[in-house]
C-alpha cells in the first residue's frame, strides 16, 4: 500500500506543478507549457509499474522541454535527474565544462556533491579550481592553484599562510596573527592607561 500511495503522491504532485497556478513551481511547469498528457491514475500507474518504478526513484522527463507523457518519462535517481535539471549549474574548470553533479564525481574534486552545490551557489571570490580543490576540514592549508595568487595582500607566501575557515572563505594565517597580536596589544595598553589614572 506504501509504494502506491506514494506513487499517486507523485502524480499529483505533476499534476499541481502543471496545472494550479498557486503552485509554487507552476510557473516552471504549466507556466512554461509543460502539460500532464497521461489519461488518468490508472494509466500513469500502470506505465509507472511497467517501466521500473521503485521507492527511492523519481519522474523525469527526458526532454526537459517535452511534457509528461509515456514517451517522454523515465524513473531515475536524484543524480540521474539533476543532471537533466533546467536549473543544474555548469562549471568550467581546468580547460573542461562540466555539470556540478559531473565534477562532483571527478577525482580532482575532493568535496561531495552537496558542498560543491553550496559553493557555486554562494558565488565564492574563488576560481573554480578552487571551488573543486579546496579540502573541508577547517583550517587546512588551502591549495595554492596555478595562475592563482600566490601572495597575500600584505605580502605573504599563501603556500605557507592561506588557510580556510568552517564558513568556506580563505584568510592568510599570518595576517590573522599579527591582527590578533594588535588587538591584545590594544587591550594592555588600555589597561595601563586606566590604571595610571
Amino acid at each position: 500500500m506504501g509504494h502506491v500511495s506514494k506513487l499517486a503522491g507523485v502524480f499529483n504532485q505533476m499534476k499541481q506543478r502543471c496545472r494550479n497556478p498557486n503552485n509554487e513551481k507552476y510557473p516552471r511547469y504549466g507556466g512554461r507549457g509543460i502539460e500532464v498528457r497521461f489519461t488518468g491514475w490508472a494509466q500513469f500507474r500502470d506505465w509507472a509499474y511497467a517501466n521500473g518504478y521503485r521507492e527511492g526513484l523519481t519522474i523525469d522527463r527526458i526532454d526537459n522541454d517535452g511534457h509528461y507523457e509515456p514517451s517522454n518519462c523515465r524513473w531515475v535517481d536524484l543524480r540521474a535527474q539533476q543532471r537533466n535539471t533546467s536549473k543544474n549549474s555548469l562549471l568550467t574548470a581546468f580547460g573542461e565544462t562540466k555539470t556540478v553533479v559531473e565534477w562532483s564525481e571527478d577525482p580532482r574534486c575532493v568535496v561531495g556533491y552537496v558542498a560543491l552545490v553550496q559553493r557555486v551557489r554562494k558565488g565564492k571570490n574563488w576560481t573554480p579550481e578552487e571551488v573543486l580543490t579546496t579540502p573541508l576540514q577547517p583550517n587546512q592549508l588551502a591549495r595554492v592553484v596555478p595562475g592563482g595568487n600566490t601572495n597575500c595582500p600584505a605580502g605573504h607566501d599563501y603556500s605557507e599562510t592561506r588557510r580556510w575557515n568552517k564558513r568556506g572563505d580563505y584568510y592568510c594565517a599570518e595576517c590573522n596573527r599579527e591582527r590578533s597580536r594588535e588587538v591584545y596589544r590594544r587591550k594592555v595598553g588600555s589597561r595601563g592607561r586606566d590604571a595610571a589614572a
